[in-house]
């Protein structure tokens, strides 16, 4: 994500506001155990996402139906603990009448070897192309409930790794209405590792009385808007958020996004122009729903007997990660400050307060 020209690292200013010497390799490894004894945990960089999900797929298909027809699938999701059903994905409809139908459409789903979800697929025949939302204008042929560990562990079994089981209509008894098949593995975009170094050039010191900032990074992903929350509309993953509110109209969090923090880089001491070490993270950990969703980088100033003080923070889109990765250049953001205390700064500022530069290494 972005190259820094300066070289100024941690182990170089075991002192606040010292400036750099050139000592020896000896009294340098001295001073670097010194700053470690000094900062603690706040020496090395730390994850700080407690997340073992991973992101799966499950693809469909329906065979043995009663009749020819255009047919589609609703999927549905609970959690063991949730007593309503999330919609996940309405697949397409095939365009030519069939009574076998395979769909291009997948279902993508967190899974948790500690959390149990559950699954529900309904079928549809359809027969009001204007209102395929609306369920009531369709001819309901049956569905059937399952647990997603059971759709993955079919990949293990003797065959040819479908789940296959019977649609079941509940006004028509017991008989089958048509077989469906459910294929589930682990999307490979959620494995990709980024690589990224990270340098700021011209960064104030959040305190008056201290000359030159102790900086650090908290990077954050967005995890859900807080409406959405509280109407039941999304999941959580696990991890806990923190409150936004927009600087650029005031409103409160419930209209803003929520944020949790992924990871802590190490304190860089005393420097304008702090550089820290090369950063790895999986993209599924900072884009875990959307690759539009929005990454909150947060630089710090460390002190050391009160709490960090924010300096200022940006925005880091996927887009242009992966444009500047392809070019082979340096991605530039700007760093302010919000202009309130509990608020973030609008999406797209341009007024440059302190420069931060990301270079993508991998």
């Amino acid at each position: 994500m972005g190259g820094s020209s300066s070289q100024v690292k941690a182990a170089d200013l075991p002192k606040d506001g010292a400036a750099e010497d050139g000592g020896s390799p000896k009294s340098a490894s001295a001073s670097k155990q010194k700053v470690n004894k000094v900062l603690g945990e706040y020496g090395k960089s730390k994850s700080l996402l407690h997340d073992t999900s991973s992101k799966v797929e499950i693809f469909m298909k329906l065979a043995e139906l009663p009749r020819p027809g255009n047919y589609y699938i609703v999927v549905y999701t609970r959690l063991g603990s949730d007593k309503t059903w999330s919609h996940v994905i309405t697949t397409e409809h095939n365009e030519e009448v069939d009574v076998e139908v395979s769909f291009n459409k997948a279902a993508k789903l967190r899974f948790m070897m500690q959390t149990q979800r559950f699954m529900r697929f309904e079928v549809y025949k359809l027969k009001d192309r204007e209102f395929k939302e609306d369920l009531t204008k369709q001819k309901f042929i049956g569905s059937f409930n399952c647990t997603l560990i059971e759709v993955l562990l079919a990949r293990g079994r003797p065959g040819t790794g479908w789940f296959i089981m019977d649609l079941v209509h509940p006004k028509k008894g017991t008989a089958a209405q048509g077989k469906l098949g459910a294929f589930g593995e682990e999307d490979n975009v959620s494995k990709q590792q980024i690589s990224f170094d990270c340098s700021c050039t011209g960064v104030p010191s959040a305190d008056t009385w201290k000359r030159r900032a102790d900086s650090f990074i908290v990077i954050n992903r967005q995890q859900k808007k807080a409406a959405d929350a509280d109407d039941g509309k999304e999941e959580t993953d696990g991890t806990e958020g923190k409150d936004g509110k927009n600087a650029k109209d005031g409103k409160d969090a419930k209209d803003c996004k929520l944020f949790a923090p992924v990871l802590r880089t190490e304190v860089v001491r005393a420097s304008k122009m702090p550089k820290w070490e090369r950063v790895y993270l999986m993209a599924e950990h900072l884009w875990p729903k959307s690759d539009a969703d929005d990454v909150l980088l947060e630089v710090h100033d460390w002190f050391r007997v009160a709490k960090p003080g924010l300096i200022g923070e940006t925005w880091l889109r996927f887009r242009e990660v992966d444009t500047h990765f392809r070019n082979t250049s340096e991605l530039t953001l700007a760093v302010l400050k919000p202009a309130k205390k509990g608020t973030h700064i609008p999406p797209g500022s341009t007024k440059v307060k302190a420069g931060m530069k990301l270079e993508t290494t991998e």
